[in-house]
């Protein structure tokens, strides 16, 4: 109850407040937090996206040195393991829902075998 009588009391001191002081700074403030959420929510998708797109990079170079190991020569096509050359995301079952443009299909693995150091 005490609460909301304090409540009311703050707006209504804000609604008769005739300097306009209070109006043109909250105005202002609640552009720099707008902006400053706004740029906290684009920071987090892109360093969210780059985590991913590591992530699967390091899954393919680990699978592809593992099929090295075992095999002790690079596969000959994509049915036995990552063939050399560029694989996208998507083709290698990941998506990325809302973080890239065009999804896993725009993120691209370029696997490299090099024979001199296995």
């Amino acid at each position: 109850m005490l609460n909301s009588l304090k409540r009311r009391s703050i707006l209504r001191r804000f609604r008769d407040d005739d300097d306009g002081n209070m109006a043109i700074l909250f105005s202002l403030s609640a552009v720099v937090v707008i902006g400053a959420m706004g740029a906290a929510i684009d920071y987090s998708t892109l360093s969210n996206a780059h985590a991913r797109s590591q992530s699967i990079a390091d899954a393919t170079a680990l699978s592809a040195a593992i099929f090295v190991k075992n095999n002790d020569r690079a596969p000959t096509n994509n049915s036995e393991g990552f063939a050399q050359g560029q694989h996208s995301a998507y083709s290698l079952g990941y998506e990325f829902k809302g973080f890239v443009e065009g999804g896993a299909k725009n993120v691209d693995v370029n696997v490299v075998y090099d024979d001199n150091a296995k």
